[in-house]
């Protein structure tokens, strides 16, 4: 058993939260990084008998003996770098983290060498690529069936964003969110923008963000949830880290932050986000969520790692996910997980702990163990709901 000290609460921010983000600063230059292509390769393994690593067994009604083999990839040297569990590292899938080298516009296929300062105006039904954005950029709520696709939008105006969005069905991919004229992290508080991606509020429309790369804000990327596939949100294979400094805990700095009053419809997939921080890396903080796919997340740091309603959840799948020890946070790894009561069809399987080295567990036996929503390390899997 880990014990953790509890935050009493996790306030709820002000509706206003928004106000003073009408100044806008100059296009800055954009972050070169590296970037490398990953190959994977086939594995294939027996439903009995032993296994590598890199498979699994699930249940499956419709195979022999109710069970079937997982099939992963091998990552290895296909990754940008062989460290296991880090960012840019074999996952256990067979895949690699999101981290360096395979997130952000330097990273997206066909990239150029360079990006272009954006000019003129956007259009619906349409893809820009390589294209450079000024801080403060709006996607207006008239633009449709957009991709920004190897793109770069700056930060820098602190109570700003990078991105407002307020279009409808809008997906970024391969792109990068990060401070203007600032090579590396650490980011002081008046460094870059508040926002990542800021999805205005009275235009919560289908938001599609993948590939991409977020460091110096205070919140990654704020969205507002409806039910409706017109609504859906989906985050996959991004790397959010080195938040900006919170000035003194001015700053309330989450990962991905749904800021509706009823957290619902998101899918969640396969992200890298660690930071130090004072609130949550996944902040799903209201009452109420339903109909969430949290799913194969490298997590560390924060104030708490992840919060998941206060009082009810109704349909919330979190597995598969990996509690990493390189970034302390500073209460515990977990806020909330509302199951009992009124709470139904809520599913917390295979969420496993990694203890990193150099981070600040050195219980090297607990790497590979379950965490359990009541914070059990455990050798076996919880089974409540």
């Amino acid at each position: 058993m880990k014990t953790f000290l509890k935050r009493p609460n996790i306030s709820s921010r002000n509706v206003a939260i928004a106000a003073g983000m009408l100044v806008f600063a100059a296009i800055g230059t954009a972050l070169i990084i590296s970037s490398y292509a990953a190959t994977p390769t086939v594995s294939f393994e027996a439903e009995a008998g032993t296994r590598s690593g890199n498979a699994s067994t699930l249940t499956d009604s419709g195979a022999s003996g109710g069970g079937a083999v997982k099939f992963g990839v091998t990552g290895g040297s296909a990754c940008p770098n062989n460290n296991f569990n880090t960012p840019g590292g074999p996952d256990s899938w067979g895949g690699c983290w999101p981290g360096p080298g395979n997130t952000g516009h330097t990273a997206a296929p066909g990239y150029p060498g360079s990006v272009t300062d954006f000019t003129g105006s956007l259009q619906s039904n349409s893809t820009v690529s390589f294209k450079r954005f000024p801080v403060g950029f709006t996607i207006p709520a008239n633009i449709s069936n957009i991709t920004f696709y190897g793109c770069v939008f700056l930060g820098a105006d602190s109570s700003s964003w990078n991105v407002r969005m307020d279009g409808q069905n809008v997906t970024f991919d391969y792109s990068s969110f990060i401070p203007q004229g600032q090579a590396a992290p650490p980011v002081a508080h008046t460094g870059s923008s508040q926002f990542g991606i800021w999805q205005y509020y009275d235009n919560p429309g289908k938001m599609t963000v993948t590939n991409s790369e977020f460091w110096g804000w205070a919140n990654g990327i704020m969205y507002y949830s409806r039910a409706g596939a017109q609504y859906t949100f989906t985050a996959r294979n991004n790397y959010l880290h080195d938040a900006r400094a919170d000035g003194g805990g001015v700053d309330h700095t989450d990962g991905i932050l749904q800021h509706d009053a009823f957290a619902q419809n998101s899918v969640i997939d396969h992200n890298t986000i660690m930071t130090a921080g004072n609130t949550n890396g996944i902040a799903m903080q209201e009452q109420e969520a339903a109909d969430l796919t949290i799913t194969k997340n490298l997590l560390s740091g924060f104030g708490y790692t992840v919060a998941i309603a206060k009082q009810k959840m109704t349909n919330v799948q979190f597995t598969d996910n990996v509690f990493s020890t390189a970034i302390q946070p500073q209460w515990g790894p977990l806020y909330s997980w509302p199951s009992g009561g009124t709470s139904t069809n809520n599913t917390w399987r295979r969420n496993t702990w990694f203890v990193a080295p150099g981070g600040y567990s050195s219980a090297s036996g607990d790497s590979g163990k379950y965490w359990w929503p009541d914070g059990t390390l455990s050798a076996t899997d919880y089974t409540g709901q």
